[in-house]
């Protein structure tokens, strides 16, 4: 409903000439996109068997991505070539195929409840019982708080650089690099999910986590001081490739363990995220100001150890309360 809602305000917009209605569009968009993520992480376990599970989301992700990157590349050739008219044209048409096509995927309810049936007042009623609930098993479980401390600064990082890099690479009279620089999250993020699944039962969650962060931190620091512009590059193709491994991992894990709560728990989850985004994206133009592009790409890698060392106070925390419910035995 709200992606037929958006279709319709976006192309009042376009054809009046109106930014507002395009601007609310895209947000209403935006909100159904994300919904959309989390309604096919819920989706998957139900038609994936359990083994199976870190090999579709992997293949899922990757996919998503090179969509993704196919469509920007496109569309990056289409405003040279066409008006923009024709290409929010362009956008809304395969924007409703998307809508037709998730009208039409259908999937059972375990309980049999006819959910066309309930009634509106409960369903709100209902949508706010299951969010209380979601955001109190993310915060009462110490595994999902130590994942979600990972997550939310490893997003502020990425929405921070997001912005920086693009006066970074213009001070380095190096502008051309922007491009490359999104070819490379792209990619990065993509190889990471793909090998995920080979790296799933070989080593422990949480070595692998403190692990690959820590190496990806001192890279990040060595790379940008040695080698400036191209040290950027690497250092974000490392840490794009560790953080596309993360996610898998993470989506398996909380399929497994949560299952028929899983949507509650991707939407609080996301949302966390979403603030930690942002909030890098409104920092950023001040930290530039305040600090320079240089010092804050160079010192961005800090901020893996500052995410490292909070997961290990969480993890900390969780073998203390562990120790104390085996003594109380």
């Amino acid at each position: 409903m709200l992606g037929v809602f958006s279709f319709f305000v976006i192309f009042i917009g376009i054809n009046h000439y109106n930014f507002v209605f395009i601007v609310i569009g895209e947000f209403i968009f935006s909100l159904s996109n994300y919904g959309s993520y989390i309604l096919t992480q819920v989706i998957v376990p139900k038609v994936v068997e359990e083994k199976e599970l870190a090999k579709a989301n992997s293949l899922l992700t990757a996919s998503r991505n090179i969509i993704n990157g196919t469509a920007d590349v496109i569309s990056g050739i289409l405003v040279t070539v066409i008006s923009y008219f024709s290409i929010f044209i362009f956008d809304l048409i395969t924007y409703f195929i998307t809508i037709l096509f998730f009208a039409g995927v259908e999937v059972s309810n375990d309980k049999g409840k006819n959910t066309d049936q309930v009634r509106l007042r409960e369903s709100i009623k209902n949508y706010r019982t299951q969010i209380r609930e979601g955001i109190s098993e993310v915060f009462s479980n110490k595994f999902v708080v130590g994942i979600l401390i990972i997550a939310v600064v490893l997003q502020f990082h990425t929405k921070i650089s997001l912005i920086t890099v693009v006066g970074y690479f213009a001070d380095g009279g190096k502008s051309y690099l922007y491009g490359i620089y999104f070819a490379v999250l792209l990619i990065g993020f993509s190889l990471g999910s793909l090998s995920s699944t080979k790296i799933k039962d070989k080593i422990e969650f949480s070595k692998l986590t403190v692990g690959s962060y820590a190496f990806a931190g001192i890279a990040w620091l060595l790379l940008v001081f040695l080698f400036k512009e191209i040290g950027v590059l690497i250092a974000t193709f490392i840490m794009t490739y560790i953080s596309g491994i993360f996610e898998i991992l993470v989506v398996t894990k909380f399929q497994e363990i949560y299952k028929d709560k899983l949507g509650n728990i991707f939407t609080i989850f996301m949302a966390i995220a979403a603030v930690a985004q942002i909030a890098g994206l409104l920092i950023a133009p001040f930290m530039i100001k305040l600090f320079g592009n240089a010092n804050i790409i160079l010192y961005l890698g800090i901020l893996n150890f500052i995410a490292i060392a909070l997961y290990a106070l969480n993890s900390y925390a969780v073998r203390k309360h562990k120790e104390k419910e085996l003594d109380t035995i």
